[in-house]
């Protein structure tokens, strides 16, 4: 009996940190009870009786997100805000503090969501348990967290996770990190920005693409019209009006498979050419792992790189950015240079020129389209022509980059990309749980 499967798979779960919730204690009730009357052989209309007597689920939807450093957060703020205006859900922000030996700069993560004014909690006062989330939102597949929120525990009592990757997958060389981790393989949505990344998590994922749902990425929002960012005084102070080229090296400098970083290829010369070319401005934005990487593998010392960090901040026109949320950056630049990573394809938004550096291009998805429309650094001497380009106004991939742009994202009409994953978890969920109901018994 399809009743005797569902109880036993219930049961069989809630054996983790988590004790088995009290809704799902009274589910597991009444599917006994319900059990225990079709043994009985009872009328159609005693089953419909029963049904009715007992259809007293929340009509709300209960959703928690969890969430990390500041950084991380447009990935899911859109979604948040939408369905915190909507009587049909009910929201809920956890922090969770990640852990890499990379991480440099310490910040009160907790500290910088309560200033904005969200309605967040610490993990050390949460219960799951007590909460009972009908969905949990990750933003990170990585078990780099307090192991009671591992996928592999929460899954244990809450049946739909949904996952929104906190960067924008565009090379196979990380494909591990953006479809091959336990979170892919269980999540109940992935949700995507676009057909080729969902081509790729078909070609390369353990599910063939059927829980990849091609939604848009919330971080779409940040860049509707209306959005303005903060910029800090002294950034204004030093830009003095002139162009802003956004510089953001990737952490991953060690050689080997999954190293996408260029930093050590052109730190020099991207210093020395922005020292010599006074009329623009190098807004340098680390991965936050970057330091940290650079001391532990070996390759400077921690006096060092304090000592190049301080020689070239001290430039006119050098700024180093480390504030916590990266939008700023994106907003006040008016070009972008950067490896292999999540900015290189999060950058198209902002229709801004972009040239990417990488070691190796054939691990990009769409390479031969995105070597039409994007500039392509695989030298200094590339780099230095774009600089050149850039400073005089010429921008001659602009067409293509913004058709390149609409062909790898998916963007939602007259609603925004936040609103339109809302109103897909819904309309998912109830027609599963329709579905569901129709055969338990």
């Amino acid at each position: 009996m399809a009743l005797d499967k569902k109880i036993n798979y219930i049961r069989g779960r809630a054996k983790g940190y988590w004790s088995l919730p009290n809704g799902k204690k009274a589910f597991l009730f009444l599917l006994e009870t319900l059990r225990d009357l079709l043994l009985q052989n009872v009328s159609i209309e005693v089953l419909r009786q029963f049904q009715n007597d007992n259809n007293c689920g929340s009509k709300i939807c209960r959703v928690l997100f969890l969430v990390q450093e500041e950084a991380v957060w447009p990935s899911l703020q859109s979604v948040y805000f939408a369905m915190a205006k909507d009587q049909r859900f009910e929201p809920k922000l956890v922090y969770v503090p990640s852990e890499h030996q990379n991480v440099t700069l310490e910040e009160d993560n907790l500290k910088v969501y309560l200033q904005m004014g969200l309605p967040i909690v610490n993990y050390t006062n949460y219960n799951l348990s007590d909460d009972n989330p009908d969905i949990v939102f990750f933003a990170k597949p990585y078990n780099n967290i307090p192991k009671q929120f591992y996928v592999s525990e929460v899954e244990k009592i809450v049946d739909r996770l949904v996952y929104i990757p906190y960067g924008m997958e565009i090379t196979k060389s990380l494909i591990f990190y953006g479809f091959q981790t336990y979170l892919h393989y269980r999540a109940w949505k992935h949700i995507v920005y676009g057909e080729p990344a969902k081509k790729i998590g078909t070609d390369y994922g353990y599910r063939n693409g059927e829980n990849i749902v091609v939604w848009g990425h919330p971080k779409a929002d940040n860049y509707l019209p209306c959005k303005q960012y903060d910029i800090p005084r002294e950034w204004n102070n030093k830009i003095h009006g002139r162009k802003v080229v956004l510089w953001c090296p990737h952490h991953t400098i060690k050689p080997g498979p999954e190293c996408v970083s260029t930093w050590l290829d052109y730190y020099k010369g991207i210093f020395n050419l922005f020292e010599k070319k006074k009329d623009l401005v190098l807004l340098w934005r680390p991965h936050p792992l970057l330091f940290g990487a650079i001391v532990n593998n070996g390759y400077m010392t921690q006096s060092e790189l304090n000592e190049l960090i301080l020689k070239k901040t001290a430039c006119e026109n050098i700024i180093l950015d480390r504030t916590p949320d990266y939008r700023a950056s994106f907003f006040i630049s008016n070009a972008m240079i950067t490896d292999g990573t999540t900015f290189s394809i999060e950058y198209l938004y902002t229709a801004k020129p972009l040239m990417v550096t990488a070691h190796n291009f054939d691990c990009f998805y769409n390479f031969q389209q995105m070597e039409k429309s994007i500039y392509i650094g695989k030298s200094l001497e590339d780099i230095e022509h774009f600089v050149k380009e850039f400073s005089i106004g010429k921008d001659p991939l602009k067409e293509k980059r913004i058709e390149f742009r609409r062909k790898m994202f998916f963007i939602p009409e007259n609603i925004t990309t936040g609103e339109y994953i809302r109103d897909q978890i819904l309309h998912d969920l109830e027609s599963e749980e329709k579905s569901h109901a129709g055969t338990i018994i």
